[in-house]
């Protein structure tokens, strides 16, 4: 739907009185909703600080090393420990002059969701500009595994690593993030921002090459984690709010305050005005809602991206701050 210089002036003063009413009224009117069954635990984790900004997804190696986190700057880092801290152990791009700790540049990079073949030890990863990436167990400069299948980008691809082809196998998806194969191999997940929903599609088994809804989740979604007991993890980027209801409706809606608006305004009318923490943690045969978890206020943890359930523990990620956080369950 086009819209006319008239109706642009409207809106255009629509988002100046908008903008005035979040700096003296603030959450009052545009605040997240709440949750009902929700704990709020989340402001007892243990934050542990990066050099840099935005480690939006994390791994382990198959020995049990890290964990690994992408960063704002293009490069990959790896946790050694409280002695050690954080060392550099692998880059987007070979252009590493102009690449900043706080924002992202496109000739460096930005790597986002990673993951570990156990078999060999190569580390795979989505860059936002690049495509699939995979760099060697020893580190380095990543290569290009594959950036555009079948014409497009914003999909669900899977790749046959034998002939070295993409097949897109979930499409017409509106803003899908994150991944995750069930614990069996016989279906892959993956988060549509938007709708709140996440979607099945069936790799193996009398539905294989079908979907389906699996989970309608209580917020924005960001990746999705599978846990050692074939459960899942989500991390929500934000909850409802009246804004995000509002520039949903339609997509065009969307697109106009993201021309409009600057980001740092968008993210925080999208965050409620109150930027907070949110995991859900779903049935892996069901889909049924198992756990929510908090930090509501924002108090220790907020802008989460990521959730790894670990050995007792739960890892986050965040897509813009300069840290993760541990909350130990055991």
């Amino acid at each position: 739907m086009a819209i006319g210089s008239r109706e642009f002036q409207k809106w255009g003063a629509a988002t100046a009185v908008m903008a005035v009413l979040v700096v003296f009224v603030g959450p009052s009117i545009i605040g997240p909703e709440s949750i009902a069954g929700s704990k709020n635990v989340l402001t007892t984790a243990r934050m542990i600080p990066l050099p840099v900004n935005g480690p939006e997804s994390m791994d382990w190696d198959p020995r049990g090393e890290g964990p690994y986190v992408g960063a704002t700057d293009g490069h990959i880092l790896k946790w050694r420990g409280e002695d050690l801290g954080w060392v550099e152990f692998a880059h987007s791009t070979p252009h590493r002059g102009n690449c900043s700790r706080t924002k992202v540049e496109p000739a460096c990079g930005r790597p986002l969701g990673l993951s570990f073949e156990k078999k060999t030890g190569d580390l795979y990863f989505c860059d936002g500009y690049l495509g699939i990436m995979k760099v060697g167990a020893d580190g380095g400069l990543a290569e290009k595994v594959v950036d555009v299948v079948e014409g497009q980008k914003i999909i669900v691809i899977r790749y046959d690593k034998k002939t070295k082809e993409g097949k897109v196998v979930m499409d017409r998806l509106h803003f899908p993030n994150g991944l995750a194969l069930s614990k069996d191999g016989s279906f892959v997940l993956s988060c549509e921002v938007p709708t709140q929903l996440v979607h099945r599609y069936w790799v193996k088994g009398p539905k294989a090459g079908t979907r389906n809804i699996f989970a309608k989740l209580p917020g924005y979604a960001d990746n999705i984690r599978r846990t050692e007991t074939g459960d899942f993890w989500v991390a929500l980027h934000s909850k409802k709010t009246p804004f995000s209801r509002f520039s949903l409706m339609h997509p065009w809606i969307g697109k106009f305050f993201m021309k409009t608006l600057k980001m740092e305004l968008l993210v925080f009318l999208f965050e409620g005005g109150k930027p907070h923490a949110g995991a859900v943690k779903l049935c892996g045969e069901t889909g049924e809602v198992l756990e929510i978890l908090e930090d509501s206020e924002g108090k220790n943890m907020k802008f989460i991206s990521e959730v790894q359930e670990r050995d007792g523990k739960l890892w986050f990620g965040s897509v813009f701050l300069p840290s993760i956080w541990v909350l130990d369950r055991r």
